[in-house]
């Protein structure tokens, strides 16, 4: 997902509507992990998680699809901004949950996994 990201950002800079199609695509209609995603946090906050999940699936849909429609009309300051939103989207479930996962065997399975590995060094707030 980082690459992908990455990509997506070159593409923006580059113009590069191909770049960005491939890679907004990886993104916004990834898989989610394979094993159970609530397994990585205790049963206590196991719906929470869930929903979060859900909600964060839901946006990153929608940020996808709006970097594709306005690259398609070449509003490239507004494909910025979808991806901005897409980035943070990720970014705030990442850092909510970071600090709750509970089964590291699980997140070896998750591809995510240098970006959790990542983030778990950053500065967190309890979860609402």
């Amino acid at each position: 997902m980082l690459k992908a990201s990455l990509e997506i950002k070159n593409g923006l800079l580059t113009q590069n509507k191909e770049l960005i199609k491939k890679h907004t695509t990886t993104i916004s209609h990834h898989k989610q992990p394979q094993n159970n995603p609530s397994l990585l946090v205790s049963n206590y906050y196991q719906k929470r998680f869930k929903r979060d999940i859900e909600e964060a699936d839901i946006a990153l849909h929608q940020a996808g699809d709006a970097i594709l429609k306005h690259i398609e009309r070449d509003k490239w300051e507004k494909a910025q901004k979808a991806f901005n939103e897409l980035s943070l989207t990720c970014i705030r479930c990442h850092l909510k949950w970071k600090d709750s996962i509970i089964n590291d065997d699980i997140v070896k399975d998750i591809k995510s996994k240098p970006i959790i590995k990542l983030i778990r060094d950053l500065p967190r707030k309890d979860i609402p």
